[in-house]
């Protein structure tokens, strides 16, 4: 017979936890649509800019990591491919489109896939052109080679690093200084995001790097919310915790 042990009671709380928080979020939310939510910085960021490139007939220029495949099985390196695919669906009949690179052949691949597709659906196949989404190298470190020399394209109103980016990106990050391009990271590696806090000028950490677009639903939204909930509740049990044991409470 299978027994509950203290292990499995602290995730099944933590879960209910979870569950929870979303709920009263969710529910709030729906009860007051005029509230703001808080987004993520590079999300929001970029989300200003792509206007901005617009205005002043400039581009955003992303970088979408070292894929999800190989290396790096993990889902979370194709998040940037969000914030792409946003970016070339706003700019398909701008002066210059969305430019993407990525350090993983597959993800160069469907991120090419669909920015065709945007074009196909506004009618206009004949304004794609293959190189808006193409392969910058085979590694972590000749993927951002082969993206530095885009920075000093006059073109670009800003770079976006999304996805999977490691130390690497520093390269990157540091010639966008240089250039005075603005630079915005939405990566899904610790080390990437650390590479962030040192040197670009807007970032997301935590889970909110894996929130690269604003989302309209109101279940995108109260998962936001319930981030920043479950956030302040670990914060309080910990602090509450710690107190409980200096006093001498807790064994």
């Amino acid at each position: 017979m299978w027994q509950i042990n203290q292990t499995d009671a602290l995730a099944g709380g933590l879960f209910l936890l979870a569950a929870l928080a979303y709920l009263f979020t969710f529910i709030t939310r729906r009860k007051s649509r005029t509230a703001a939510p808080r987004m993520p910085e590079a999300a929001l960021a970029a989300d200003t800019l792509m206007h901005q490139a617009a205005e002043r007939g400039t581009r955003l220029n992303f970088y979408l990591g070292n894929g999800f495949t190989g290396a790096y099985p993990d889902l979370a390196g194709a998040s940037g491919l969000a914030m792409q695919g946003l970016a070339a669906r706003r700019a398909l009949f701008y002066d210059h489109a969305a430019q993407s690179l990525a350090g993983d052949a597959g993800l160069a691949l469907i991120s090419q896939m669909v920015t065709q597709g945007f074009y196909e659906q506004a009618i206009a196949p004949e304004l794609f052109r293959p190189e808006m989404a193409g392969w910058s190298g085979p590694s972590p470190w000749a993927g951002i080679a082969g993206f530095l020399p885009e920075l000093r394209n006059a073109k670009n109103e800003a770079i976006v690093l999304a996805g999977h980016t490691g130390p690497a990106a520093l390269l990157a990050l540091d010639l966008a200084s240089q250039e005075r391009v603005i630079s915005i990271s939405s990566s899904s590696s610790l080390s990437g995001q650390a590479a962030a806090f040192l040197a670009a000028d807007m970032f997301s950490l935590g889970e909110d790097a894996l929130q690269t677009t604003l989302a309209e639903s109101a279940g995108a939204k109260a998962a936001v919310d319930a981030q920043d909930l479950l956030r302040m509740l670990i914060a309080l049990g910990l602090l509450a915790a710690a107190v409980l044991k200096l006093t001498g409470v807790l064994p």
